[in-house]
């Protein structure tokens, strides 16, 4: 399903960055991006987010500077275990986010993919109060059974599992689990 995603997201940025919008290549390489992520393809999803970054900043487009921002750090931080790198690019996706009046839905990505690069960098005490932010702006937007909140949910769980405290962690992987059935 993903490989189905990729070329026409490619294409669509090509076409976008021939004409010169540079608000619609931003979202075409950020929907390029993350499915490459999704197929594994590291590396291309790090480019892909890199130019839509560039592409977003060209075209004033704030809502993808912050998307592409959030999904860089995720894969710097995460992916490449690279935390230091990761968060460099904090202040810079923060001060967009300042910028549009802090909308929850990306507030809470950024807290949600921030998280789970402190927990890579065993910073587990911010990991649990970002990603516990996230879960708050989550539930507040779409309800205690979002389908959002089930990544962030495994993340709390694996901060308790880390921690040592298997009851907490077991509460909150069969309540992922219960989101995720739904």
């Amino acid at each position: 399903r993903f490989h189905d995603g990729l070329p026409p997201a490619r294409a669509a940025s090509a076409a976008a960055r021939t004409i010169g919008y540079h608000p619609l290549e931003a979202e075409a390489l950020l929907v390029s991006g993350q499915l490459a992520l999704e197929l594994g393809e590291r590396l291309g999803a790090r480019a892909e987010l890199e130019r839509a970054v560039a592409a977003a900043e060209a075209g004033r487009h704030d809502v993808a500077a912050v998307q592409a921002l959030t999904e860089l750090l995720f894969v710097i931080g995460v992916e490449e275990g690279r935390p230091t790198d990761a968060f460099a690019l904090r202040d810079r996706v923060t001060a967009v986010l300042e910028r549009l009046g802090h909308p929850p839905a990306l507030e809470a990505r950024l807290d949600e993919e921030l998280g789970k690069v402190e927990i890579v960098a065993e910073q587990l005490d911010d990991a649990d109060r970002d990603l516990g932010h996230a879960l708050a702006l989550i539930e507040q937007g779409g309800g205690p059974d979002d389908v959002r909140a089930v990544d962030v949910l495994r993340a709390l769980g694996q901060i308790a599992l880390l921690r040592g405290d298997a009851a907490a962690a077991r509460t909150r992987f069969e309540r992922a689990l219960a989101i995720d059935r739904r």
